[in-house]
């Protein structure tokens, strides 16, 4: 819980995008994905979630599969 607090930057949208994933079958694997990513978090993480994959668990998945390295955000 306290990685999520920290992640989320005080963000609503990303503590909710978080929580869903602690939920998800996927979140475990995303998760894992995210830690090598530190630039997303926050704002960062909510955008890709909301904006970026449509609020869609499998898109953000599929994205850090296929995509690691396209999700970049200047930190």
């Amino acid at each position: 819980m306290n990685q999520i607090i920290q992640w989320s930057k005080g963000n609503p949208g990303a503590m909710t995008f978080l929580m869903e994933l602690v939920k998800s079958e996927v979140g475990i694997f995303v998760f894992q994905r995210l830690k090598l990513m530190p630039s997303i978090r926050g704002t960062n993480l909510y955008v890709l979630w909301s904006d970026l994959c449509d609020k869609d668990l499998y898109k953000v998945e599929r994205l850090c599969i296929y995509c690691p390295m396209s999700i970049r955000f200047r930190c």
